[in-house]
């Protein structure tokens, strides 16, 4: 969803209407198959996890209702970050490895 998003938000930027409807498209024959995977983290994510993802989507989706908002499709970008931020510290207290901070995503040394 992250890259689906991007491609989006540069498409509107480029003010490419094909683009645009092209992959919006695409996100309606992909629906169904992501709502699956949506519904199948409750089997396995913890409650943070689930809050986040379901936040992000949240966003996911009001970005995809106006495609011309650029500003939608990144705060849903941002969103996605935070949520893959909380999936990999859950796995990690699971392996029983250190919690990463945010700084610590975001490092370039």
């Amino acid at each position: 969803m992250q890259w689906y998003l991007i491609r989006l938000q540069n498409a509107v930027l480029a003010k490419d209407i094909t683009a645009v409807e092209k992959l919006k498209a695409e996100r309606d024959s992909e629906k169904i198959r992501q709502e699956s995977d949506q519904r199948e983290m409750v089997l396995f994510a913890s409650r943070p996890t689930i809050t986040a993802l379901n936040r992000a989507n949240t966003r996911a989706s009001n970005a995809l209702k106006d495609a011309t908002e650029v500003s939608g499709a990144a705060d849903a970008v941002r969103e996605l970050n935070n949520a893959y931020l909380i999936v990999a510290n859950d796995v990690r207290e699971h392996l029983g490895m250190e919690r990463l901070t945010i700084q610590d995503v975001n490092s370039t040394e």
